[in-house]
Protein backbone atom coordinates (compact mmCIF):
# COMPACT_ATOMS: atom_id res chain seq x y z
CA UNK A 1 0.00 0.00 0.00
CA UNK A 2 1.38 3.39 -0.98
CA UNK A 3 1.21 6.11 1.63
CA UNK A 4 2.09 9.78 1.80
CA UNK A 5 3.46 9.21 5.30
CA UNK A 6 7.03 8.09 5.99
CA UNK A 7 7.82 5.12 8.22
CA UNK A 8 9.12 7.58 10.84
CA UNK A 9 5.79 9.44 10.82
CA UNK A 10 3.88 6.19 11.23
CA UNK A 11 6.06 5.00 14.10
CA UNK A 12 5.88 8.31 15.95
CA UNK A 13 2.10 8.49 15.52
CA UNK A 14 1.61 4.90 16.63
CA UNK A 15 3.67 5.02 19.82
CA UNK A 16 1.57 4.68 22.95
CA UNK A 17 2.40 6.28 26.29
CA UNK A 18 4.16 3.14 27.48
CA UNK A 19 6.22 2.95 24.27
CA UNK A 20 4.33 0.08 22.64
CA UNK A 21 3.71 0.46 18.94
CA UNK A 22 0.01 0.34 18.07
CA UNK A 23 -1.30 0.23 14.49
CA UNK A 24 -2.44 3.61 13.21
CA UNK A 25 -5.34 4.34 10.90
CA UNK A 26 -7.04 7.09 8.96
CA UNK A 27 -5.83 10.45 7.67
CA UNK A 28 -5.22 11.44 11.30
CA UNK A 29 -2.78 8.51 11.76
CA UNK A 30 -4.11 7.78 15.25
CA UNK A 31 -4.54 4.28 16.73
CA UNK A 32 -8.08 4.90 18.08
CA UNK A 33 -10.43 2.07 17.08
CA UNK A 34 -13.12 2.74 19.68
CA UNK A 35 -15.35 4.65 17.27
CA UNK A 36 -17.12 4.09 13.95
CA UNK A 37 -14.70 3.36 11.11
CA UNK A 38 -15.11 2.67 7.39
CA UNK A 39 -12.67 0.82 5.15
CA UNK A 40 -11.59 1.77 1.64
CA UNK A 41 -12.55 -0.97 -0.80
CA UNK A 42 -9.43 -0.29 -2.87
CA UNK A 43 -6.46 0.20 -0.50
CA UNK A 44 -8.09 -1.44 2.56
CA UNK A 45 -7.07 1.49 4.81
CA UNK A 46 -9.51 2.23 7.67
CA UNK A 47 -10.82 5.72 8.43
CA UNK A 48 -12.57 7.21 11.47
CA UNK A 49 -16.03 8.36 10.45
CA UNK A 50 -15.62 11.69 12.24
CA UNK A 51 -12.38 12.42 10.34
CA UNK A 52 -14.02 12.03 6.93
CA UNK A 53 -17.51 13.28 7.85
CA UNK A 54 -19.34 9.97 7.39
CA UNK A 55 -21.73 8.81 10.09
CA UNK A 56 -22.55 5.19 10.77
CA UNK A 57 -26.08 5.86 9.49
CA UNK A 58 -24.71 7.31 6.24
CA UNK A 59 -22.39 4.33 5.81
CA UNK A 60 -25.30 1.89 5.93
CA UNK A 61 -26.38 3.24 2.54
CA UNK A 62 -22.91 2.74 1.02
CA UNK A 63 -22.12 -0.50 -0.81
CA UNK A 64 -18.58 0.38 -1.98
CA UNK A 65 -16.52 3.22 -0.49
CA UNK A 66 -13.19 4.58 -1.71
CA UNK A 67 -10.98 7.06 0.13
CA UNK A 68 -10.04 10.41 -1.42
CA UNK A 69 -6.47 9.27 -2.11
CA UNK A 70 -7.66 6.26 -4.13
CA UNK A 71 -10.29 8.29 -5.99
CA UNK A 72 -7.64 10.90 -6.88
CA UNK A 73 -5.24 8.21 -8.18
CA UNK A 74 -7.96 6.20 -9.94
CA UNK A 75 -10.75 8.52 -11.19
CA UNK A 76 -12.81 5.52 -12.36
CA UNK A 77 -13.45 4.57 -8.70
CA UNK A 78 -16.83 5.84 -7.56
CA UNK A 79 -18.64 5.42 -4.28
CA UNK A 80 -21.57 3.06 -4.86
CA UNK A 81 -24.73 3.19 -2.82
CA UNK A 82 -27.13 0.40 -1.93
CA UNK A 83 -30.53 0.32 -3.57
CA UNK A 84 -33.45 1.14 -1.33
CA UNK A 85 -35.12 -1.88 0.17
CA UNK A 86 -38.16 -3.11 -1.73
CA UNK A 87 -40.58 -2.13 1.06
CA UNK A 88 -39.21 1.41 1.04
CA UNK A 89 -39.57 1.53 -2.76
CA UNK A 90 -43.15 0.23 -2.51
CA UNK A 91 -44.02 2.92 0.04
CA UNK A 92 -42.54 5.64 -2.16
CA UNK A 93 -44.39 4.35 -5.22
CA UNK A 94 -47.62 4.19 -3.23
CA UNK A 95 -47.06 7.74 -1.95
CA UNK A 96 -46.41 9.02 -5.50
CA UNK A 97 -49.55 7.29 -6.79
CA UNK A 98 -51.64 8.77 -3.96
CA UNK A 99 -50.29 12.25 -4.70
CA UNK A 100 -51.13 11.88 -8.40
CA UNK A 101 -54.63 10.67 -7.60
CA UNK A 102 -55.13 13.66 -5.30
CA UNK A 103 -53.96 16.04 -8.06
CA UNK A 104 -56.39 14.50 -10.57
CA UNK A 105 -59.32 14.94 -8.17
CA UNK A 106 -58.66 18.70 -7.93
Amino acid sequence: MESEFSDADLTAAGDTEDGENAPVYCICRKPDINCFMIGCDNCNEWFHGHCINITEKMAKAIREWYCVQCRDKHPHLEIKYRHKKSKERERETEKDENEETAKKKK
